[in-house]
């Protein structure tokens, strides 16, 4: 009897221990941006999860270089769910040159509408109840979702002003690289159907002992790459 509750306790701790493993932590992560191999500023990733499952996801790039001033700030907000990020509200803010824009995105899931409003502009965006939708930033926090399940292949519908777009990423291997975590063997992920001479987006992300933390992202056209960022530090809350 005794070893059998011993054997029902060790049973719980696992379970309890891979629970806990799959709860995205709350986290800050800074990274520096470049533009054709030139440092143009940084980029700062944010996470907040609360007690009852609702996250705050950021993203906002700030560039300073001769005579151009960019801000660039990305905002996914909703309920974290068991099977991710479940959006409702997406905010992008784009200055430069003084010229300000503002787009905001409501998810009504209810009435299966994205109701946008950009630059006093107003759209509404109908999708189908039985599909997962994201927003342009949200779909990033799923990609985690994704490698926890053992996939190698994924494709994410992102909502825009007017139309679903489709997003198809994967995994096409490993690469070591040098992070302030030390070197790291990144799960390297692709845009799955690029077209020739168009850019197209990879990621660089951390096993899963770093809650696949993003190490890098850069946007590379024709073997060249034209625009990346790479982890500078980072902070688990």
């Amino acid at each position: 009897m005794k070893r059998y509750f011993l054997f029902i306790i060790l049973i719980i701790s696992y379970t309890i221990a891979i629970a806990s493993s799959n709860q995205l932590r709350s986290f800050t992560a800074t990274y520096i941006a470049k533009l054709h191999n030139i440092s143009i500023g940084t980029a700062t990733r944010t996470l907040t999860i609360t007690p009852n499952h609702l996250y705050n996801f950021t993203f906002v790039t700030n560039a300073n270089i001769p005579f151009v001033s960019l801000k660039l700030t990305q905002i996914s907000q909703g309920e974290w769910t068991k099977k991710g990020p479940h959006p409702v509200t997406y905010i992008y803010k784009y200055q430069l040159f003084g010229q300000k824009h503002l787009e905001i995105a409501r998810f009504d899931w209810m009435k299966h509408i994205v109701n946008t409003t950009r630059d006093k502009k107003r759209y509404i965006l109908h999708f189908n109840q039985t599909h997962a939708l994201y927003d342009k930033l949200s779909y990033q926090l799923s990609i985690r979702e994704n490698l926890l399940q053992n996939r190698k292949n994924f494709t994410y519908l992102i909502a825009g002003k007017r139309n679903i777009h489709h997003i198809s990423l994967k995994q096409i291997g490993y690469q070591k690289i040098k992070t302030p975590l030390g070197i790291i063997n990144a799960i390297t992920i692709t845009e799955k159907d690029h077209t020739p001479n168009k850019p197209y987006t990879v990621f660089w992300l951390a096993p899963k002992k770093y809650d696949f933390l993003l190490l890098k992202i850069a946007q590379i056209q024709n073997g060249h790459t034209l625009s990346e960022a790479y982890l500078k530090s980072v902070q688990w809350k």
